[in-house]
């Protein structure tokens, strides 16, 4: 059923559990980490940010080639320059751009590639279906039938409609 249902569903699974005002990682298993310590901590890091703001996170990476076939995150302005990662206000999204116009991102670094990998609160991203994705929300939360959730991805169902200034980037 795509992103948006999969993550409704864990969001409500965890909020039924008890666990309504911890913090769900979204991380998929096809991304290669070369790092691993350095994205454990960047993971702490916006963990402990989206405690006290109760924004939803995205983590982007430095873009290192124009690459079409992805999708870019463009950063706002500067939120917390203090600790070990910047985190941004997001601009706004966008879906996959010509060569052209990634290289253009990539020489303005003010563009990050988008790896989809989200941080927010259980009770957050649930208000957010709720309000901005009803009929993953009722197919998931209300009725409890996934099947009858829509086919579509998170980023269509939810990023791409809430406030930049709710989205905030490490």
């Amino acid at each position: 059923r795509d992103t948006a249902a999969c993550i409704c569903y864990a969001a409500d699974h965890l909020s039924k559990k008890g666990h309504g005002d911890e913090v769900m990682a979204i991380i998929y298993a096809d991304h290669l980490i070369q790092k691993p310590e350095n994205f454990k901590e960047a993971l702490t890091f916006i963990e402990q940010h989206i405690k006290e703001t109760n924004a939803l996170g995205v983590i982007g990476v430095r873009a290192k080639s124009p690459n079409p076939n992805l999708g870019y995150i463009r950063l706002g302005k500067v939120l917390n320059e203090e600790g070990p990662h910047e985190i941004y206000e997001l601009k706004n999204f966008v879906e996959k751009p010509t060569k052209e116009v990634a290289k253009t991102f990539l020489d303005s670094y003010r563009y990050l590639w988008n790896t989809g990998l989200y941080v927010w609160k259980v009770s957050t991203i649930l208000e957010k279906f709720k309000e901005h994705a009803k009929e993953v929300y009722k197919a998931i939360v209300e009725d409890g039938i996934y099947e009858k959730a829509p086919k579509i991805s998170i980023d269509y169902a939810l990023m791409e409609k809430i406030a930049p200034q709710m989205v905030h980037v490490i």
